[in-house]
């Protein structure tokens, strides 16, 4: 009786050291070194597993993971902080075990031709700073659990397949985003006001997406430089106030945008770029967007715009594009519009309903600066008077001002 009892107990114990060694197995990688973190070495294993490209042999105990290239290791514990694969033609998918690298601070995963879902586990590295994710062949949303990684400075998830819209993410977490871009997707739906809230941000890039409704209003966004918002489907545009003093550049061109040009552009002091071509823009252009002292581009081109040319424009000094073409303008060419316009590229004028004489300013620089190589200048299907065509030879040459 006492044997048996003996046997009995002895097969427990090797069954149990048997599952534990099984487990341990099964959470182990031949990745690993002695002194690698074993959650680490898991990870990269299905990683490596997960993904065809990879070019890591870790098959060697000897090796540690942190000497594999792309992986950078911190001093105090070994963990994998940085995990950097980018442009190295990957295919294959990202595993949900990338979650276990939960020290992991930066991640570059763009320019290769990975598939599938964003891995929501992502949203649990909250001690990542840098999220590069961009042009891959990712599909399915912009993962909700994105809103918990507080530490975020760089999120980029642009030229991929991602639909569904960002209802669900909790952008007044990311206070610490500074560029967030995801341009070249298939996002639709509105824009959520908490993007408002994103206060460190400088870059907000989401063109080229299916994006509808109004643009929300983006006044908190102090250190805001560059906002492009081009070729969606936005039907209406915010108001604007002076908070907005970094913006040096304004995209929206390409939407399906309506009513009048708000009068609170001229609000913005350091804006030098302004796009809104390609739009249902009506009414007449305000006058104040000569208060915009550094503007260098102006493209309000292929709207509906009606009314004149505020003859304020003319102190725009700066200005290197000046694109009007193709609304339903009337009137004259105000004096000295062009007068001071040394660095200008481009003036576009036509397909509008201007009549009367061409301004002398606008024959000196037609002669002076738009008939150089590399310069362009349209003034055609107007109305010009036939006697201002006849002694302004420069805008007939070179502005097609009569045809």
């Amino acid at each position: 009786m006492a044997r048996f009892y003996f046997i009995n107990i002895t097969n427990k114990i090797v069954a149990i050291i048997i599952t534990y060694c099984y487990i341990l197995l099964l959470h182990r990688s031949n990745a690993c070194s002695i002194q690698d973190n074993k959650n680490d070495c898991y990870a990269i294993e299905k990683i490596y597993n997960a993904t065809i490209g990879l070019p890591w042999k870790i098959d060697n105990n000897n090796i540690s993971i942190c000497q594999l290239s792309g992986i950078a290791c911190n001093n105090k514990n070994n963990r994998i902080v940085r995990l950097d694969l980018h442009n190295l033609m990957l295919r294959g998918s990202i595993p949900d075990e990338i979650g276990y690298l939960s020290e992991l601070k930066e991640l570059y995963l763009n320019a290769n031709e990975l598939s599938g879902t964003i891995p929501y586990s992502i949203g649990t590295l909250t001690q990542l700073t840098d999220l590069n994710l961009e042009m891959n062949l990712f599909e399915g949303p912009l993962i909700p659990s994105i809103s918990n990684l507080t530490n975020l400075q760089f999120l980029s998830c642009g030229f991929n397949k991602l639909t569904g819209t960002l209802s669900n993410i909790e952008f007044n977490k990311l206070t610490k985003v500074r560029t967030f871009k995801c341009d070249y997707n298939q996002l639709q739906g509105s824009l959520p006001a908490s993007l408002n809230d994103m206060s460190s941000l400088v870059y907000l890039i989401l063109s080229y997406n299916q994006f509808t409704g109004k643009i929300p209003t983006l006044n908190n966004l102090q250190y805001l430089y560059d906002l492009e918002l081009h070729n969606n489907y936005f039907t209406k545009l915010p108001e604007f106030n002076e908070n907005l003093k970094s913006l040096t550049s304004l995209s929206l061109g390409f939407n399906k945008l309506q009513n009048c040009i708000p009068e609170t552009l001229g609000k913005l002091p350091a804006l030098i770029a302004l796009f809104l071509e390609n739009n249902n823009l009506s009414c007449s252009i305000p006058p104040n967007l000569s208060l915009l002292s550094g503007l260098k581009q102006l493209e309000l081109d292929h709207n509906s715009l009606s009314g004149t040319i505020p003859p304020s424009l003319k102190i725009l000094k700066h200005l290197e594009t000046f694109h009007l073409q193709n609304n339903q303008l009337v009137g004259e060419i105000p004096k000295d519009i062009g007068a001071n316009w040394k660095n200008i590229i481009s003036f576009d004028l036509s397909f509008n309903n201007f009549n009367g004489t061409i301004p002398n300013s606008v024959e000196t620089m037609a002669c002076n600066v738009l008939s150089k190589s590399g310069t362009q200048c349209n003034l055609q299907n107007n109305s010009f008077d036939i006697n201002s065509c006849n002694v302004n030879k420069c805008v007939v040459k070179y502005c097609n001002a009569c045809d």
